[in-house]
């Protein structure tokens, strides 16, 4: 209804001097449910109806009557420009206020679109002002809503294109290591076995040229030839994933502490060894020998990185990665892992070097200072244990290297060491099966030069015939990967069946799955890895004729 009283308090009681046009305004003020109002006069005083109420009573009390202007005085700069283009007879649509509206004693944000018509006085003269509102509080939410959405879904977009495309990267760099793996894998599996050919043939030559010294000599000087070479066969295959580990429980804080002297020794005087472990480390699953061997490797690193002056660290603590984290990284998991951190003060890496640092032969050492393979194997070893590794270098600021180690809840574990004296020889048979007849004939001579009895099979169908035929052995010394429809590690399991107290020594020049499976040496299974020199061969022969695997048992 129209507020009569305040409209008459303002001198604008129904007048026959009033023009039809705000005759029909002010009727369709009273009308209307819709909030609207009337401005009229030189001070354009305010008529408005009861829905204007409802949305703006409280913020204007007792406006009937008043001046649009002084009602309205903290949102007359923004109303000023519009009335005065309404006044000059221009119709004004929508134009949307922001109104902090006070209803039952809070105030709520509300906006309102506003419609402006000119209203005329009887001479035709604009005299006034006519206003419909629509409260919009919601569709300006809702478009505001919209917007936020907007952004965060362009913002999410973005993110996830960027995160895609790291991932490719990551599958692009985990499928070219990957590619490097095998072919390095399959390059050191051939070359340990022609390592074993010259070092078996090096060492039955010693024995021929003993009391001449020049030619022990140059066997001597092969034989150390040998050794290298078969350090490098070793760290290809740690950069493949393909060696042989044997992990374990392992307190990694007692490792790092026992290390200290040898690191301290390995590195010089000029570099300050630190070392922190956190309070309650948790127990790692990993091969201790291959974990001290990447540990030396990352610090005699860091000491050509300071030119053998400054500070090397090696941190041990607790890591929970989450899943997103993992999904970003090739071949990680979630989970809880064990860290080692070895930081440096060198001169750092530059992206362009970082990115290839853990490529095989890749080295930014002087020629002939470095074989470019330490960081290859520090990686092969952290993946094939279940872990991960990463770096973080930057020019002049020095490099820390991270391995990732596997948590397990189990207790610590701690392998007795194999007898350090020298191996005897013995007079038990041993069957050899050993597709490349290089190796095997040097095997075949260096066991009967230790006094054993020595059968000799090609392939794993020829070593089960002759046990199946009646021969009476007690060792099957047998190579991993041969030739044929049967293989080794099945041919070993029926001979086992049928001769229970057999005891069974693999060798290889690399691992397969046949006798490995996440990493680590099956239950029962004793490996004896490529190239192996006589004395090591003639050690792990008698260890395992004293604890024969019980294969057969196994696989019943």
């Amino acid at each position: 209804m129209i507020r009569a009283p305040g409209f008459q308090a303002a001198g604008l009681g129904l007048a026959s001097t009033w023009s039809e046009n705000l005759r029909a305004c002010v009727g369709l003020v009273a009308a209307s449910s819709q909030a609207m109002f009337v401005a009229w006069g030189p001070e354009l005083a305010l008529l408005y109806n009861d829905a204007y109420g409802e949305i703006l009573a409280e913020r204007h009390p007792a406006a009937l009557g008043r001046p649009l202007a002084e009602v309205w005085s903290d949102l007359w700069p923004r109303v000023q420009p519009v009335a005065e283009r309404t006044l000059a007879g221009e119709a004004v649509l929508y134009d949307t206020l922001f109104l902090p509206v006070r209803r039952g004693g809070a105030v709520v944000e509300t906006w309102c679109n506003f419609s402006y018509t000119p209203v005329r006085d009887a001479d035709g003269q604009v005299a006034g002002l006519f206003c419909s509102i629509v409260e919009v509080t919601r569709q300006v939410r809702a478009e505001a809503e919209l917007r936020a959405l907007n952004e965060t879904l362009e913002r999410r977009v973005a993110e996830a294109v960027a995160e895609r495309r790291q991932a490719e990267l990551a599958l692009q760099q985990a499928q070219k290591m990957e590619s490097l793996g095998q072919l390095t894998g399959g390059v050191a599996h051939d070359f340990n076995n022609l390592l074993q050919v010259v070092s078996g043939n090096l060492e039955l030559l010693a024995k021929d040229v003993a009391g001449n010294a020049r030619a022990e000599r140059r066997v001597t000087n092969a034989l150390a030839g040998v050794s290298r070479g078969a350090k490098l066969a070793s760290q290809l295959l740690a950069f493949g994933r393909r060696q042989p580990l044997d992990p374990r429980a392992l307190d990694v804080g007692r490792l790092v502490a026992d290390m200290d002297d040898m690191l301290r020794r390995s590195l010089g005087e000029g570099v300050e060894v630190k070392t922190a472990v956190c309070s309650g480390l948790w127990t790692a699953f990993a091969d201790p020998a291959q974990l001290e061997n990447a540990l030396l490797n990352l610090a005699i690193n860091g000491r050509d990185a300071m030119d053998g002056r400054g500070r090397l660290t090696i941190e041990a603590a607790n890591a929970a990665l989450d899943a997103a984290y993992a999904q970003a990284q090739p071949d990680m998991a979630a989970g809880q892992y064990v860290t080692v951190a070895v930081t440096d003060t060198g001169s750092g890496m530059t992206p362009q070097v970082l990115a290839q640092v853990f490529e095989p032969f890749f080295s930014t050492k002087p020629e002939g200072k470095g074989t470019g393979l330490g960081l290859s194997m520090v990686y092969g070893f952290a993946k094939q244990s279940g872990g991960h590794v990463m770096i973080d270098s930057e020019p002049g600021q020095g490099t820390t290297v991270t391995l990732y180690l596997p948590r397990t809840l189990q207790a610590e574990e701690v392998a007795a060491p194999l007898p350090a004296a020298p191996g005897a020889g013995g007079s038990e048979t041993i069957l050899v099966a050993e597709d490349d007849g290089q190796v095997r004939a040097t095997v075949v001579e260096t066991l009967r030069d230790c006094g054993y009895r020595v059968l000799e099979a090609a392939d794993a169908e020829s070593a089960l015939a002759m046990i199946e035929n009646g021969a009476a052995v007690d060792l099957l010394f047998t190579d991993v990967v041969m030739p044929g429809l049967l293989a080794s590690s099945d041919m070993a399991r029926r001979a086992c069946q049928r001769l229970p107290n057999l005891a069974v020594l693999f060798t290889s020049g690399y691992t397969q799955d046949t006798i490995v499976h996440g990493g680590r040496l099956d239950a029962g299974v004793e490996l004896l890895s490529k190239p192996y020199d006589r004395e090591t061969l003639a050690r792990k022969v008698r260890h395992v004729l004293a604890n024969p695997p019980r294969l057969g048992a196994a696989s019943a």
